[in-house]
């Protein structure tokens, strides 16, 4: 969906399809400090610290399903009903213009540019943004947008729901998640690696979601046929402070999911877990692929890299024409020829942050390798995706202008390393959890030794690296 293609239609587009969360569940929503019509200063933190949920109705006065909604009540009667003075008094509601170009005659319905009165029957605080910081801070790209903002600073978007479903909303999603114990930490998202060729770096975020400081935890990150990685983390977090933390690296050679978990004690478990799912790029054993891109009609927006295992770009594509209806539009197919063995990047990009699809078109971009196998297809996302492939030729890599072989892969014993240019390679082993081995290869020149014959069956790593690159190629060992 395009935001301000064309102005006057912009009221009857902009929430007219149904798009991805502005921020995804479970993001820590920014805090605010900032003045309603009647001059009263509102701290977003302030009344989350005092245990209620916040709603926040991001509108434009010009936007018509804006006005529906805001008509319908739904968010009066919450207020109304389980706002201040009322017995359960746990919501507050925050009407918030996002349009910086509006004014308060538009909000008072005295203008083309608005869909009424926004203020009479509204007896919740309305803010009028006169920047765009907030809007960035939360991903407005659409109106309405609806978060929903959990005592303990967890956000989630909400549908334009009636009271009922609102307030059940409340109870569900945001029950457990306001400081009931003493004494309870919690995993509340995973900010690690969920996309790579070989190796996933393993990071959550913890907090404190507990009335006492928490000073220690024991977190455990686990996935099938690979060694745990434990974290013993100390420290000191308030109640809803919280910190990232960096478990290690996992080497993994399939798409699978880790598991991350708290395995010390507190008074809630409800929140000690969460699970990732881990996509590993595709392999391919030809240094040709193809780019195949299906734009919307804007094709102006989409644009797509490819970066080499050294980070270098060495193909691109976009931006494309635009197309005066909406529709599938496909480009000419892109060949390209990779330069190296090992790990790639591709990266789409949309310039207006709304992706190739819906009503506009539903876009598709791909990667095929020559023989038709696809590598990569993005079309599920609004500004930007990005996936891994892997160019891997059994035996065979390249580091700058090096050719090495590597055999026998899979071992019994020794694997064989050789080099055609005497150019100064260093090496480093690694276990399938990333974890550094002692051992390494023998020898000087152009030829090398690894002697793997005490070690038991299962994948290694061996990381070379020459000046400012590196690659890194698999060892299988087999007895």
């Amino acid at each position: 969906m395009k935001k301000i293609r064309h102005f006057l239609f912009l009221g009857i587009i902009l929430c007219s399809m149904s798009l991805h969360a502005q921020l995804k569940e479970n993001s820590i929503a920014t805090n605010f400090i900032l003045k309603d019509l009647n001059g009263v200063q509102h701290d977003l933190y302030s009344y989350l610290d005092s245990g209620y949920t916040c709603i926040l109705d991001f509108s434009a006065t010009w936007c018509l399903p804006c006005w529906n909604y805001h008509e319908s009540g739904a968010l009066s009667n919450l207020y109304k009903n389980y706002g201040p003075g009322t017995n359960d008094n746990k919501i507050r509601v925050f009407f918030i213009e996002a349009d910086t170009e509006t004014t308060l005659d538009d909000l008072k319905g005295l203008t083309t540019q608005s869909q009424g009165n926004w203020i009479t029957n509204s007896p919740y605080p309305i803010i009028d943004l006169s920047s765009n910081a907030l809007n960035d801070a939360y991903n407005i790209a659409y109106f309405p947008t609806l978060y929903m903002v959990c005592p303990n600073r967890l956000v989630k978007e909400v549908d334009q729901l009636d009271e009922s479903e609102l307030w059940d909303e409340a109870n569900i999603y945001c029950g457990t998640k306001q400081a009931l114990f003493d004494n309870d930490a919690s995993l509340i998202s995973y900010s690690g690696d969920t996309k790579a060729c070989d190796y996933v770096f393993v990071n959550v975020l913890l907090q404190n979601n507990g009335k006492l400081p928490l000073q220690s935890a024991v977190i455990k990150a686990s996935t099938p046929g690979q060694s745990d990685l434990t974290y013993n983390w100390k420290g000191n977090l308030k109640t809803y402070e919280y910190e990232e933390i960096k478990l290690g690296s996992m080497a993994l050679n399939a798409n699978q999911s880790i598991k991350v978990e708290l395995t010390s004690i507190d008074e809630f478990i409800d929140n000690n877990s969460i699970t990732q799912d881990i996509t590993i790029g595709k392999e391919v054993n030809s240094l040709n692929v193809t780019v195949k891109v299906v734009t919307d009609q804007y094709g102006s927006d989409t644009e797509w890299y490819i970066l080499d295992p050294k980070g270098n770009q060495i193909a691109s594509g976009g931006p494309y024409e635009d197309q005066s209806s909406p529709g599938e539009y496909p480009q000419p197919d892109v060949n390209v020829t990779l330069t190296q063995f090992g790990c790639y990047q591709f990266i789409v990009t949309d310039v207006f942050g709304d992706g190739i699809c819906c009503d506009y078109g539903e876009g598709i971009i791909k990667v095929d390798d020559q023989s038709g196998k696809n590598l990569i297809t993005l079309n599920d996302y609004l500004t930007d995706d990005l996936d891994f492939f892997k160019v891997h030729i059994a035996g065979n890599v390249v580091l700058n202008n090096s050719q090495i072989s590597i055999n026998p892969n899979p071992t019994n014993g020794l694997v064989n390393i050789k080099s055609n240019s005497n150019e100064s390679i260093t090496f480093e082993l690694l276990n399938n959890i990333g974890q550094k081995i002692n051992i390494k290869p023998v020898g000087n020149g152009n030829n090398w030794t690894l002697d793997m014959s005490n070690y038991a069956n299962g994948s290694y790593f061996l990381r070379m690296s020459s000046g400012n690159a590196t690659t890194v190629e698999k060892i299988v060992v087999l007895k």
